[in-house]
């Protein structure tokens, strides 16, 4: 008696699994973009028409005689209020510590390693969409 119920609620979860808009948890499940079925619950914000621009020279940072070197980073955006706005250190070198302040209007990325830095920001609007940037910091 036991293993033939067993058997029917395997039989029906699977069933349950294969119908349109359940993944098998009793949770609906939305389309993402990529065509990827995911829950609503864990839905990232969509991307924004929104832009959100780094504004960097593009030239190269010396370190010091104390191995250490900063660069400060704004940013420019167009078409939404800025509720948030963050810098991060996306990819950096092997043993680096490099770290950003974040000030209201600014960033400032500091290293302490020769190489290449991807530095990201991500701004969030005000309608909770986003948009993103990178740039890559040679550090020498």
């Amino acid at each position: 008696m036991i293993q033939s119920r067993r058997t029917f609620l395997g039989i029906v979860s699977g069933v349950v699994a294969l119908l349109p808009g359940c993944n098998g948890t009793g949770r609906e499940t939305t389309e993402g973009e990529a065509g990827s079925t995911e829950t609503a619950a864990t839905a990232t914000p969509p991307e924004s028409e929104s832009t959100a621009t780094i504004q960097y020279d593009g030239g190269p940072v010396t370190l010091d005689e104390y191995g250490e070197a900063s660069v400060e980073l704004t940013y420019e955006t167009s078409g939404g209020t800025v509720a948030d706005a963050d810098f991060s250190i996306i990819a950096q070198p092997s043993g680096s510590g490099a770290g950003i302040l974040e000030y209201d209007d600014y960033a400032e990325v500091q290293f302490d390693t020769r190489g290449t830095y991807t530095v990201q920001l991500t701004v969030t609007f005000a309608d909770g969409t986003r948009a993103r940037d990178t740039v890559d910091i040679s550090v020498e």
